[in-house]
């Protein structure tokens, strides 16, 4: 280990409250991915069905992640479960996300 220092951030998970929260949760129009946000630990994560796999993004803020999906491929229908999910996550409404 060398002298040098840097600051990095510790990797945080969803909270527990936040994995239970139906809101919070959204899934993808394809249904192979289920996105969350969780405002206690700043963390953005998709998990993708098919593989098991999580994806975590932290610190990060709701609306950086909501810019995420499309650059990861990751669509979500319009409707009464996209505006449920984006208030429940503090994001602000974009049409970006409507399929």
């Amino acid at each position: 280990m060398s002298d040098q220092t840097m600051k990095i951030y510790e990797p945080k998970a969803p909270s527990h409250e936040t994995l239970v929260s139906p809101a919070r949760t959204i899934r993808s129009a394809d249904g192979n991915t289920l996105i969350t946000y969780c405002p206690v630990n700043r963390c953005g994560a998709f998990y993708r069905i098919p593989d098991c796999v999580w994806s975590m993004y932290c610190p990060i803020t709701p609306d950086l992640l909501v810019s995420i999906l499309a650059g990861a491929g990751i669509a979500l229908l319009d409707g009464a479960d996209l505006r449920t999910w984006l208030d429940a996550i503090g994001a602000k409404r974009t049409g970006m996300l409507s399929h």
